[in-house]
């Protein structure tokens, strides 16, 4: 099964960051993204006739009973985890990490005080949040930071 492209391997301490000031924010309801778009993503297609046949009935058939299969993937001298998914004719991989990988969410959250939310304050996010709701393009977005910290 020719997995492609590239894995692209993003290291570093630092949680990424959104800019309050980006002009293409939006509100998307859960799944409105597309989920071919994350780093991880790979796209599965079969090898040869035996292939065809194989690939379709996995993929029915985890389509029907609305389950992700799970499966070990070596790519770039290592072995990952890789949850399959069906996408239109495909399959859609998406690497899974090791546990030892993930850190605790309290090392970041344990120091988020509790605030008491208002129904006025929810009110006014709501209000926000609606405006703003629209489907996710993709297309509309540019790494700007690449653009200009690279030559």
């Amino acid at each position: 099964m020719p997995i492609m492209p590239e894995v692209e391997k993003r290291t570093g301490e630092h949680s990424p960051r959104v800019h309050a000031h980006d002009r293409h924010r939006r509100v998307c309801a859960k799944g409105g993204h597309r989920p071919a778009l994350p780093h991880s993503a790979y796209y599965l297609v079969p090898d040869g006739k035996v292939g065809h046949d194989a690939f379709a009935v996995i993929r029915e058939t985890i389509r029907n009973m609305e389950m992700v299969g799970i499966g070990r993937v070596v790519l770039t001298s290592r072995e990952h985890i890789i949850g399959l998914e069906p996408l239109a004719k495909g399959l859609m991989g998406t690497l899974i990490r090791y546990p030892h990988e993930v850190r605790d969410e309290k090392e970041y959250f344990d120091d988020i005080k509790d605030v008491k939310v208002t129904k006025d304050m929810l009110d006014l996010a709501k209000h926000i949040v609606t405006q703003k709701a629209g489907d996710f393009e993709p297309e509309k977005f540019e790494d700007h930071y690449s653009q200009t910290h690279q030559g």
